[in-house]
């Protein structure tokens, strides 16, 4: 078993430990997503449910990632498919347990009364959240009209996919229904960004917490367009005058994506100020969140410090899942395989 994949397997294992520690399981009153108060973390059984599972997480990532290894050293690969998968239905669980044990201390809503807010009254928002979405736009718009004007200086068959060496690995021919597909995916991608930035907007009074989490979904805006367009000009590399090193694909990536996890960085030190006026009873498992009556399209998370759709919105019941299905389709259409 050579070392990189190991190193996969023990990644994709323990990661998944190390971001439960990362991330706060409880903002101001909530503890695993349970409205308690607001001295009851530090309180001595507060502790020991927070202690019990972060213990917990540790244990069954360890237990998982020297399960795959000794798996794979046996000749048995599939385990390093079946170990994560593993890992996060028993963290799941694991969550869920620990917050079987909060609800007992569950603290009355008191005056934190559920309320339909709408932020266009007086709120302006920046402009980046408009352009943000063009720039996505524009960035997939120029791709596709580079390609329908060099169309026939693409070799065929076509380099899909390069190894770290930056040289191509696997090759199909030249198809326009591999573009469609991805620029489908990346339309799609952009749709979806650009219905949270909208439903951001829609989430109640600003806050910096809503600001920092409009920056990072514009941000992911352009930077899940900028790579689409980057990938679907790849076939390009040889082609044209474009540098085929390995640089010219990891480099534009890295400065793509480097302030996205420095966004997600801030994101997680701004204080959470905002007050969370939705009713226990809306909340589906303390996760996800669905009330009709509210005209709100997006709530604050009870846990960690971004945004959940509400379902029970007419826009989101239809629109969210709608995209999600069009990215699948888009990405394992047979186009692809």
């Amino acid at each position: 078993m050579s070392l990189h994949i190991a190193l996969i397997v023990a990644s994709c294992t323990l990661l998944p430990a190390a971001m439960f520690q990362m991330f706060p399981l409880w903002q101001r009153s909530f503890l695993f997503t349970v409205r308690v108060a607001p001295d009851f973390a530090g309180s001595a059984e507060g502790r020991r449910i927070v202690s019990a599972f972060r213990a917990g997480t540790w244990c069954i990532a360890i237990v998982c990632a020297a399960a795959a290894l000794a798996g794979i050293a046996n000749s048995a690969p599939w385990a390093m498919a079946v170990a994560p998968i593993v890992n996060c239905a028993a963290m799941a669980a694991l969550f869920f347990h620990a917050r079987s044990r909060t609800l007992p201390f569950a603290a009355p809503a008191g005056g934190a009364v559920r309320r339909a807010v709408l932020s266009a009254d007086a709120d302006v928002e920046p402009w980046w959240t408009w352009a943000a979405p063009m720039a996505g736009l524009a960035l997939l718009g120029g791709a596709v009209a580079f390609l329908a004007g060099n169309w026939d200086r693409i070799p065929d068959p076509s380099p899909i996919h390069w190894g770290l060496n930056g040289l191509p690995d696997r090759w199909a021919p030249k198809s326009v229904a591999r573009v469609a597909a991805l620029l489908l995916c990346g339309l799609s991608t952009h749709a979806l960004t650009t219905l949270i930035l909208y439903g951001l907007g829609h989430s109640g009074p600003p806050s910096a917490r809503r600001r920092m989490n409009q920056a990072l979904t514009a941000w992911v805006n352009v930077t899940a367009s900028g790579i689409i367009a980057m990938v679907l000009l790849l076939p390009f590399r040889g082609a044209l005058a474009i540098p085929s090193g390995t640089l010219w694909t990891l480099g534009p990536m890295a400065l793509l994506t480097a302030p996205a996890i420095w966004l997600s960085i801030k994101l997680q030190q701004v204080e959470i100020e905002e007050e969370e006026p939705a009713r226990d009873e809306s909340w589906i498992g303390g996760i996800l969140y669905s009330d009709a009556a509210d005209s709100r399209m997006m709530v604050p998370n009870r846990m960690g410090p971004g945004y959940g759709f509400n379902l029970g919105h007419p826009v989101m019941r239809y629109a969210f899942p709608g995209l999600i299905l069009v990215i699948l389709a888009a990405a394992f259409s047979p186009a692809f395989l």
